[in-house]
């Protein structure tokens, strides 16, 4: 639908921000091994086509089978071959983030955070986010 839009609206790509999550097959399986993560930037890539750019690109969840530093160098290349232009994280908690952070710049967090789910303000994950400066995209 996006590549649609581009297609017909050329014009507009610079007012969108595009943040793509990805490296989860099936819905119901995270991959984010560097063969996994190039499948989906590449896949991801393809789908919007040559007029547009995917601004960020978040692993939809942490793969509990990857280490979150191999995950992120495998994002890294993609950032530095200009695939996509930084890279956010999902659903991590603090520890997650802040060895991710080690090895690349985290655009942003997305997590579960409302007026009913305030737990990010109290398992460490809000203070990681504010010492890193890694804004927090919240959803809920």
């Amino acid at each position: 639908m996006l590549k649609r839009y581009y297609d017909k609206c050329p014009e507009d790509v610079d007012k969108i921000f595009l943040n793509i999550k990805g490296c989860f097959f099936d819905r119901s399986r995270a991959d984010s091994s560097p063969e996994g993560v190039r499948k989906s930037v590449e896949n991801c890539v393809r789908m919007i086509g040559g007029k547009g750019r995917i601004d960020q690109f978040e692993p939809a969840r942490k793969d509990p089978n990857v280490d979150i530093e191999v995950a992120m160098e495998a994002l890294k290349k993609h950032v530095e071959a200009g695939d996509i232009g930084g890279i956010a994280l999902s659903e991590v908690n603090a520890q997650t983030l802040r060895r991710a952070s080690k090895v690349v710049k985290i655009e942003a967090l997305e997590i579960e955070l409302s007026l009913w789910h305030t737990e990010p303000l109290e398992n460490g994950v809000a203070r990681a986010c504010a010492e890193l400066d890694i804004p927090i995209i919240a959803y809920c």
